[in-house]
């Protein structure tokens, strides 16, 4: 859980600097520093501008920051929603022969709404 939250401990600046060398660009016979140049350098591609290239390939990039920066806090909403839930409430499902998939469907999901 701890590896999980962790990104959103960090700031906002933290996460920029941390995926700006996730993207990071060099010319082609640079040492690459960026983690995903340096991948297409290890299978000898030409490394690639990630955040210029096209707008829209852009945003796609800002969008995956956003979500592994919010993945921590909605880990910790789920989780108490989660917790929340009658301990007796799901053995007495079982008891009645309601299967795992049935209890998450009809019991564990809609008491985490």
């Amino acid at each position: 859980k701890s590896l999980i939250f962790m990104p959103m401990a960090i700031s906002f600046v933290g996460a920029g600097v941390i995926w700006k060398f996730v993207y990071a660009y060099r010319p082609a016979m640079a040492a690459q520093t960026g983690i995903l140049n340096a991948i297409r350098s290890f299978f000898n591609l030409d490394p690639l501008p990630w955040l210029i290239i096209r707008p829209w390939f852009n945003n796609f990039c800002l969008i995956i920051v956003g979500v592994w920066i919010w993945t921590g806090f909605c880990m910790v909403i789920l989780s108490a929603s989660y917790k929340g839930i009658p301990r007796e409430l799901l053995e007495a499902a079982r008891v009645d022969g309601a299967t795992e998939f049935k209890i998450f469907w009809k019991i564990i999901l809609p008491l985490m709404k």
